[in-house]
């Protein structure tokens, strides 16, 4: 692939302080998510979800999460319970 056809990073400088806030909780859920699911704990998942701004309420979190187990479960067996 020729390099003009990659993505090219772009300098913005230092982030306003509600904009990094919000970055960084950005990165400790996707860490939260990978750590969850290498591992399969799912109250690490259920947490996860529960940081995103569109839901924040536990127990839809859980059935979210749930469903998702359930509909990948042939490709998350770290998840199944014993």
């Amino acid at each position: 692939m020729e390099k003009k056809y990659r993505p090219q990073p772009i300098a913005t400088g230092e982030l306003k302080l509600p904009i990094s806030g919000y970055v960084h909780m950005m990165k400790a859920f996707e860490r939260m998510v990978c750590e969850a699911a290498v591992t399969g704990n799912r109250d690490l998942a259920v947490t996860a979800l529960n940081m995103d701004l569109l839901c924040q309420i536990d127990h839809d979190a859980n059935i979210v999460i749930d469903e998702l187990i359930e509909a990948h479960k042939d490709y998350l067996p770290q998840f199944k319970q014993s």
